[in-house]
């Protein structure tokens, strides 16, 4: 998926207006391996936070089986912070498959509007994200058959699969 996906994102995000809206918030797209596949982060902090949060996410699941009644895993959330700073990541699902989406805020007057605002854009993400991957999906397939039979004959497949004694 992460083509030219972070490209997507970050037209998305200018779209919507995301930028001003969350102010000091830092937003990134993770991978459940840790890998970032999108981030307005600084370079070491892309390196760490990916694996960081990859981690996390699976002790935060792993916790959440003692909690009575969880039937509902993939509602839950991460938030992290003290009041002004703090990490917010939810959960996307790109066609079945699990990646992370948050943010990192910093010296923020309302944590509570950056968390609704994550919240909101996941939803669209989800949606822009699992349409983009299903695209590139039958545009590899639709690849793949052209490159594999447009320049043999017929011909030239009998005599690939005719085996001849020696």
């Amino acid at each position: 998926m992460e083509g030219s996906v972070p490209k997507k994102i970050e037209a998305y995000f200018l779209e919507a207006g995301v930028h001003s809206d969350l102010g000091k918030c830092d937003i990134f797209v993770s991978r459940p391996d840790g890998v970032l596949i999108y981030s307005q982060l600084d370079e070491t902090q892309k390196i760490q936070i990916g694996a960081l949060v990859g981690g996390l996410w699976q002790a935060a699941r792993e916790l959440a089986n003692y909690i009575p009644g969880n039937k509902n895993a993939e509602e839950y959330k991460l938030s992290f912070g003290s009041g002004s700073n703090g990490i917010h990541v939810l959960p996307l699902t790109i066609n079945a498959k699990e990646y992370f989406f948050g943010g990192v805020y910093h010296d923020e007057i309302n944590p509570a509007l950056v968390k609704y605002r994550l919240k909101e854009m996941q939803n669209g993400l989800e949606i822009l994200l699992s349409e983009f991957e299903k695209k590139r999906i039958t545009q590899t397939e639709d690849k793949k058959e052209e490159f594999l039979f447009s320049d043999i004959s017929d011909k030239e497949m009998d005599d690939l699969f005719s085996f001849t004694e020696l």
